[in-house]
């Protein structure tokens, strides 16, 4: 039986969700508060709670690829460190 292929829309939640996973891990390690961060970030600490659940007005979180460098900068890691490998919510 063939396994069912993931929609490309779910494929992106997960996605978003595993550098939601990613940005968390990154800002405990260096101890800061989703406000701290945030702030620092020059961004709302609900935004940046968004981009954490991997959500965002009901789907998934999607940053500007500006504010994502902003979040890497405040956290003190490279962007590409916050990046999953991209065949997360592939079917294999």
């Amino acid at each position: 039986m063939p396994i069912p292929r993931v929609s490309d829309e779910d494929a992106w939640a997960l996605y978003a969700r595993a550098i939601g996973h990613r940005v968390r891990a990154a800002r405990e390690r260096k101890g800061l508060s989703q406000d701290r961060a945030a702030a620092e970030s020059g961004i709302s600490r609900t935004h940046f709670q968004r981009i954490e659940q991997g959500m965002g007005n009901g789907s998934a979180a999607n940053p500007s690829l500006r504010t994502f460098a902003r979040i890497a900068s405040a956290l003190g890691v490279e962007a590409r460190e916050l990046l999953p490998p991209s065949n997360v919510g592939e079917d294999g």
